[in-house]
């Protein structure tokens, strides 16, 4: 019997669930009861979906939430965080408040972040900026498990060969690689409907 509930499509496995729930006699059963056959029912399924693209996470996404307050302690990247909004807002990315973030699944999660340059006996490590996108994910093989997974990232440093190229600079090269993403990405989507 599940071997064939597993077969049915996503359609009708919802209407033959609206079926057995309209017949049922036994109501407000935890989902805790249920969970782990609802888990070993849903697995296969997952497993025959095909991987999807690169960019698909970008497709339609709700929006992040961006905490900055890290970042904006710095004095050496001031400026920062007003950069990338500013980019969200031309990208027409939603950003998140708390409270929305809260209940958008997968809870997206803008970081960036920067390492200042050093010097470590007498070598020059460059300053670097990173851009990603978080979200909450669950596992093929087991949908009970849930980790948070990276759906967009780079990564950019201080290019030693050009004396004018500053932190604001590696961080614009990020906001252009991820709006360039980000187009890709939604231009598919409406010129798939």
């Amino acid at each position: 019997m599940f071997r064939n509930m597993l077969s049915l499509t996503p359609q009708n496995k919802e209407r033959f669930r609206q079926l057995i729930n309209s017949m049922a006699t036994i109501r407000g059963v935890p989902d805790t009861a249920v969970a782990p056959l609802a888990v070993a029912m849903a697995a296969p399924g997952f497993h025959a979906a095909p991987v999807a693209e690169k960019l698909q996470p970008l497709v339609n996404h709700p929006g992040v939430y961006f905490d900055s307050t890290k970042l904006d302690k710095k004095e050496d990247v001031a400026g920062f965080s007003n950069f990338v909004r500013a980019e969200l807002k031309r990208l027409r990315l939603r950003e998140l408040t708390e409270e929305e973030w809260q209940k958008t699944p997968g809870r997206p999660v803008l970081s960036v972040s920067y390492s200042p340059r050093r010097d470590t006996a007498g070598c020059i490590i460059p300053y670097s900026v990173s851009f990603s996108i978080k979200e909450e994910v669950v596992l093929t093989r087991d949908p009970s498990v849930k980790i948070t997974a990276v759906v967009w990232s780079a990564f950019s440093k201080e290019n030693l060969a050009i004396a004018h190229f500053t932190h604001l600079d590696a961080l614009r090269d990020l906001m252009e690689k991820f709006s360039k993403d980000y187009g890709i990405a939604n231009t598919k989507k409406e010129a798939s409907h």
